[in-house]
């Protein structure tokens, strides 16, 4: 029931902000689809998603889905799953060269996961398995990073992106590939 009304809330968010876009379509610059992904050795976590990305003046648009999971092989089972939605509102600047760009983004975000609780299902002797829960709430995501864009049409981006929420807050660096109309031809 909660995550149908999450879900609702962030259908009528993503609609606004596809409708503003269309609005102004005549005065978007560029745009871009871009693949993440992250593998932290640390926490035993890789993340991966999708973004597509609007450019207006210096001002940046973000839509994305990300997706992560655990992968201990020998450990604490079952694997906690995590799922987010996010759309973003940010700045960005380029270089004068315009082949690097700097951007920090915040917003608003849908983030859902299946996690482990304190309880024990049974004692194993390489790990334990544990009852789980599923979660779901409404976090601001953070992003800041840069990228280097050795073509108009593809970049490189490095960032480290956060979710602040109520369940399972979490930051990660991230890798990406983009693909679009990025920066003007020079």
């Amino acid at each position: 029931m909660i995550l149908t009304t999450y879900k609702n809330i962030l259908n009528w968010l993503l609609t606004i902000l596809v409708g503003l876009c269309f609005a102004q379509a005549q005065s978007i610059d560029k745009y871009s689809l871009s693949v993440k992904g992250t593998l932290d050795v640390i926490d035993d976590y890789y993340a991966e998603g999708i973004e597509l990305n609007l450019f207006r003046n210096t001002t940046l648009y973000s839509m994305g889905y990300y997706t992560g999971d655990e992968y201990v092989f020998f450990g604490d089972q079952p694997d906690e799953i995590y799922r987010q939605i996010n759309i973003l509102i940010g700045k960005y600047t380029d270089s004068k060269n315009q082949k690097f760009r700097f951007q920090y983004q915040a917003g608003i975000g849908l983030f859902w996961a299946t996690l482990r609780t304190d309880e024990i299902k049974q004692y194993l002797f390489l790990g334990n398995t544990y009852f789980t829960e599923s979660v779901s709430t409404v976090g601001v995501p953070l992003k800041i990073g840069g990228r280097y864009m050795p073509f108009s049409f593809m970049s490189i981006e490095i960032d480290i992106q956060a979710n602040l929420n109520s369940k399972r807050s979490n930051t990660r660096p991230m890798l990406s590939i983009e693909f679009g109309n990025i920066r003007s031809k020079k």
